[in-house]
This record gives C-alpha cells, sequence and structure tokens, in this order.
C-alpha cells in the first residue's frame, strides 16, 4: 500500500462507537487501542495527523521504524508552512 492510499474512514460500530481506519494494518490497529483509552475527537485529531505524517514523510507506513526519521520528517513539516 503506497502512502497516498491512506483515507480517513469514519463509521460507527454496532455498539454505536465511533471507528476511525486509514486503511493500513498498523496505523488501524493504533487508532483502535487509542480508542479505547481516548474520546473520539482524540482519536480524530490522531488519526488526521498520522495521514498528514504519511503525506508529507512520503513512505508508506511499514517503512518508518526509526525515531530519527520521524523526528526528521516532523522537523521538515513544521518548517515548510
Amino acid at each position: 500500500m503506497a502512502w497516498m492510499d491512506l483515507c480517513l474512514r469514519r463509521a460507527k460500530c454496532a455498539s454505536g462507537d465511533l471507528v476511525m481506519r486509514l486503511g493500513a494494518p498498523q496505523l488501524d490497529a493504533y487508532l483502535e487501542f487509542l480508542a479505547v483509552r481516548s474520546r473520539p475527537n482524540t482519536v480524530l485529531a490522531v488519526a488526521y495527523d498520522l495521514r498528514v505524517f504519511f503525506a508529507v514523510g512520503g513512505k508508506p507506513p511499514p517503512q518508518v521504524t526509526a525515531r530519527v526519521r520521524c523526528r526528521r520528517t516532523m522537523r521538515s513539516a513544521t518548517t515548510a508552512t
């Protein structure tokens, strides 16, 4: 899956809870984990931030492994605006 394929999808599950999906298994698992511990608006904000992070970073989620790369990408994103 390419990074540009990430699309934020919002839906309600059978229990009525809001479910966020980006389409990448690692990110979806993290959003599920976060949803158990956070409010829906927090999960939505994190999902959007992840989508933007991978759009700016130019790499698919499985290829981002080192913290140095993440920091470098975040630094370049904040200086570009």
